[in-house]
C-alpha cells in the first residue's frame, strides 16, 4: 500500500491583517528523481508580502521564497518558489493556506477573516517524470450584472497529459470544504465543462465579490498522477472593470442560524430607508423588504415564513450595498 503524507503550505509569519487575499493557485515541476519545485501564486490588494512562506512535509520545513511581486494596477500578484526531494514513493496530499479573505466573500458564508486554502495531490515514483499544468491568465475577472459570462478556464499542460476540470466548494484553513458554500449566484446556470475547461455563467444576478474553487486532475495513460486547485475571484458590478471590486461589503447579522427574526447591524442613520433583498441558495429573488432604523444601527428582518435552508441578503442603503448569508432553522 502506498504511504500517505500530508503536506501543509503555511505562512511562516502571520499575513498582514489588512492585506486581502483574493485568489491563488499552486503547481509543481519535476526536476529529477523525487525532486520537485513548487510554485504558489497569490493575488492580494496590497504589496505587503513576506520574503518566504513555509512548505511542511511531515517534520521537514521547505521554504518557498518570494520570486516576484508584480503591481497589476488593481491588485498585486506574488509568486513563491521552493524545492523539495521526497524521501520515498507514495501519494502526497497537501494544503496551501494563502492568507485571509479579510472582509469576506458574498457567496462564502461566515468568510470574514477566514483563510483562502487550496489542496494539491501528487503521485511520486522514482523513474516517473511529470510536472503539473499551469495557467497563463489572471485568476481575477470582472463580470457585468445580468450579462452572460463565458471564459476559457483551461490550463496548459506542456507534457500533453489529459486534464479534467471540477468545480469545488471553497476551503477553510483546515483544508475542509466550507459548510453552506454557494456557487456564484445566478438566475440560471453556472457550469464548467469537465473536458474543455469552458465556464458558462448565463446571468450573474448579484453584485459583489464571488469566489469559486477549480480542481484540475491530471491523467496519463488512464492513470491518475496529480491534482491541484486554484481559487478564482469574480467581481460582479454594473459596469465592466476591476474597480467594481469594492462594490459590496459584508454585513453583520445575528442570530445565525436564525429562527424567526434576523437582526442586521449597519451604520445607517435613523430614518434612512434600507432595502433588503432575500435570495434563495440558487440565486432566486424571494422577497424585497423596506426597513427603517429608529434611533439605532440595528434592523430587524422577519424570517418566520422562510423555509429551512441558506439565504443570501443584499442590503441597499442610500450610499452603500452590503451582503450577508444566513441559515434558517
Amino acid at each position: 500500500m502506498k504511504s500517505l503524507y500530508t503536506v501543509l503550505i503555511l505562512s511562516c509569519i502571520p499575513f498582514i491583517s489588512y492585506s486581502f487575499r483574493y485568489a491563488a493557485s499552486i503547481n509543481f515541476q519535476h526536476v529529477q528523481g523525487r525532486e520537485y519545485v513548487f510554485e504558489a501564486i497569490v493575488y492580494a490588494d496590497s504589496g505587503h508580502y513576506y520574503p518566504e512562506i513555509v512548505l511542511e512535509f511531515d517534520t521537514t520545513d521547505v521554504f518557498l521564497n518570494l520570486d516576484t511581486a508584480e503591481d497589476l494596477g488593481h491588485v498585486w500578484k506574488a509568486k513563491y518558489k521552493g524545492g523539495y526531494t521526497f524521501p520515498s514513493d507514495g501519494t502526497y496530499l497537501g494544503y496551501l493556506v494563502a492568507g485571509s479573505r479579510k472582509n469576506g466573500i458574498a457567496n462564502i458564508p461566515n468568510s470574514i477573516h477566514t483563510d483562502l486554502t487550496l489542496a494539491i495531490e501528487l503521485e511520486v515514483a522514482l523513474g516517473t517524470s511529470y510536472s503539473s499544468s499551469h495557467e497563463e491568465y489572471s485568476l481575477i475577472d470582472s463580470v457585468v450584472l445580468n450579462v452572460p459570462y463565458n471564459a476559457d478556464f483551461s490550463a496548459v499542460d506542456d507534457e500533453g497529459d489529459s486534464l479534467v476540470y471540477h468545480l469545488n466548494y471553497c476551503r477553510d484553513e483546515s483544508g475542509g470544504f466550507i459548510s453552506g458554500y454557494y456557487f456564484p449566484f445566478s438566475t440560471s446556470f453556472f457550469t464548467l465543462d469537465s473536458v474543455s475547461g469552458g465556464l458558462n455563467w448565463q446571468s450573474p444576478s448579484f453584485l459583489g465579490n464571488q469566489s469559486v474553487l477549480v480542481r484540475i486532475e491530471e491523467w496519463r495513460s488512464g492513470q491518475f498522477i496529480s491534482s491541484r486547485e486554484r481559487e478564482h475571484l469574480f467581481v460582479v458590478s454594473n459596469a465592466s472593470g476591476i474597480h467594481g471590486r469594492h462594490s459590496q461589503s459584508v454585513a453583520n447579522l445575528y442570530p445565525n442560524p436564525a429562527v424567526d427574526e434576523v437582526f442586521l447591524e449597519l451604520p445607517v442613520p435613523s430614518g434612512q430607508n434600507v432595502q433588503v433583498e432575500v435570495y434563495t441558495s440558487t440565486g432566486v429573488l424571494m422577497e424585497t423588504t423596506a426597513l427603517r432604523p429608529q434611533g439605532t444601527d440595528r434592523l430587524m428582518l422577519d424570517a418566520e415564513r422562510w423555509n429551512t435552508g441558506w439565504y443570501i441578503l443584499r442590503i441597499q442603503t442610500e450610499n452603500k450595498v452590503y451582503a450577508a448569508t444566513v441559515y434558517k432553522k
